[in-house]
């Protein structure tokens, strides 16, 4: 498949080809060992498409492996820090973006917008889906998203939206219903737009205990986050090959 965005590295390769074929003309006549041009100029690494990853710190968790499942056929990155919520996501999109160039983007926000924080909570992260306040209300969510999706859309990536995973019913900070209604939100927003979802509530849905760091725990153990892995290095290959 080509990108939108890989002519640019096809015409940056034949231009430097070009101009090294020229300088081995100019060069070879005035050189008494034998001389070799080589024009490929790591040809296969500048024409692998690249691929950035957004997300919060699931996604963290799985890049490593992505990294290493697609390097041989895409240059893979990640944002810098957590994307945390919508809301941080809108703040700092065009830092994300701005004068890069992207074929596929891999993206997702969910777990810390549905996140309920109260300052008294003990929790060290101020979890407390009782006496807590919810981070963002799935309306604006909803809004959000699509403004995000409008922002990535101006790329001319091929985009793919990763649905938020699983919440363990005892964890502190979210009920597992909401990730269901988010989810379901993202989807419409996703499916109005054009854009591919790639499954990982339903994968880690399925997970035992042992794919979790610790019980009532969203973050997942080494064994999960590889299994995360895997599913989102198809995906962006399916659309590589």
């Amino acid at each position: 498949m080509k990108f939108p965005n890989y002519n640019r590295y096809n015409c940056t390769q034949k231009l430097k080809t070009s101009l090294a074929f020229s300088v081995c003309l100019v060069t070879l006549p005035l050189l008494s060992a034998p001389v070799v041009c080589d024009t490929k100029q790591n040809s296969t690494y500048e024409k692998r498409p690249r691929v950035l990853l957004i997300g919060d710190s699931i996604s963290i968790g799985y890049t490593p492996q992505v990294k290493q499942g697609l390097s041989d056929i895409a240059y893979v990155e990640r944002i810098d820090g957590n994307a945390a919520s919508t809301m941080n996501g809108l703040k700092k999109i065009n830092s994300w973006l701005d004068g890069k160039s992207f074929d596929i983007i891999h993206f997702n926000w969910g777990l810390h917008d549905i996140a309920y924080r109260n300052e008294d909570s003990p929790h060290k992260n101020k979890l407390d889906k009782f006496n807590g306040k919810k981070k963002v209300e799935i309306e604006d969510y909803k809004l959000n998203l699509q403004n995000l999706v409008d922002r990535l859309k101006k790329t001319g990536a091929l985009l793919i939206w990763a649905s938020t995973t699983a919440v363990p019913d005892d964890e502190p900070g979210r009920f597992p219903k909401d990730v269901v209604a988010y989810n379901s939100v993202a989807s419409i927003v996703m499916q109005n737009n054009g854009i591919i979802t790639n499954d990982l509530y339903s994968i880690s849905k399925s997970f035992d205990q042992d794919m979790f760091v610790a019980p009532n725990n969203v973050h997942f153990s080494k064994l999960g986050s590889s299994v995360l892995a895997n599913k989102v290095a198809e995906a962006i290959k399916r659309h590589v090959q």
